[in-house]
């Protein structure tokens, strides 16, 4: 079965992917389920690619370290945030490294990661368009995190229901 959003949200991402300008560099070094799964990987690339292509009109390079673990006992999917430098205030107002470089921000963490994310390879998981009932849909998870790892919240709830 052709999960309609990711295939909508691919498309809107294609007819605009030539204009983004944020984009997204994955540090694997150390996701060890990651490095020996090429399909994972470019699903990642395919989820940073419709992620960018909201903003057309922003320009920066986020680096993301990808870290996984193999948990099957575990009901977290994946996770990922920004990182905030030491002279971030605390409070509303403070969209952390991510969100502040795709708004014209400086890089001020140097060569150190922006963000994080990591992928629980205990899921069963879906790379493709094509999830099957019992599995977990790979991309719109990601795409959601990325969102996430950018200052984008969601008080959504596993039923699908807002709880305001």
């Amino acid at each position: 079965m052709k999960n309609p959003l990711i295939t909508l949200v691919l498309g809107l991402s294609l007819s605009t992917g030539a204009l983004a300008q944020v984009s997204f560099s994955f540090d694997y070094s150390t996701a060890t389920n990651f490095m020996a799964n090429s399909t994972a990987r470019d699903s990642v690339t395919l989820s940073a690619g419709i992620v960018s292509g909201y903003f057309t009109n922003y320009t920066a390079t986020i680096t993301i370290k990808v870290t996984d673990l193999n948990d099957s006992g575990s009901n977290t999917l994946a996770s990922a945030s920004s990182n905030f430098s030491e002279s971030s205030s605390a409070g509303i107002g403070n969209r952390g490294i991510v969100g502040t470089k795709i708004l014209g921000g400086s890089d001020v963490n140097g060569s150190t990661a922006d963000g994080s994310m990591n992928v629980n390879f205990g899921i069963d998981w879906n790379f493709d368009d094509d999830i099957a009932s019992d599995k977990y849909d790979f991309k719109s998870t990601l795409i959601h995190k990325l969102f996430l790892a950018i200052g984008f919240g969601s008080t959504i709830t596993r039923a699908g229901q807002d709880p305001f």
